[in-house]
């Protein structure tokens, strides 16, 4: 398994992390927008590089066929934070590895 290239370090605030990405070199706000531990987390995550910020929320599920519901929460928050419908991508499941 690949070794991930930072430490997150804790804010003063819960479920709010910051890290810097050696391999992209740029520094990152990551905040755990929301978790219901037997099935899925919602990460926020600003990446900021060169003086220019982009947003990446990604959807954590437990099971290959997350909700619905789950789905739409994701959309719903993506959308929110001023993500274009174009942008949001939900991928298909991945097959069994050969």
């Amino acid at each position: 398994m690949p070794q991930a290239d930072f430490d997150l370090q804790k804010t003063d605030i819960p479920g709010k992390f910051t890290f810097r990405s050696q391999r992209w070199a740029n520094e990152n706000d990551m905040r755990v927008v929301e978790v219901k531990y037997d099935e899925y987390s919602l990460v926020h995550t600003i990446k900021t590089k060169a003086g220019s910020s982009y947003i990446l929320n990604k959807l954590y599920s437990r099971t290959q066929d997350p909700s619905q519901a789950v789905l739409d929460k994701f959309t719903k928050f993506s959308l929110e934070q001023g993500i274009l419908p174009e942008n949001i991508a939900i991928l298909p499941k991945n097959g069994p590895c050969s």
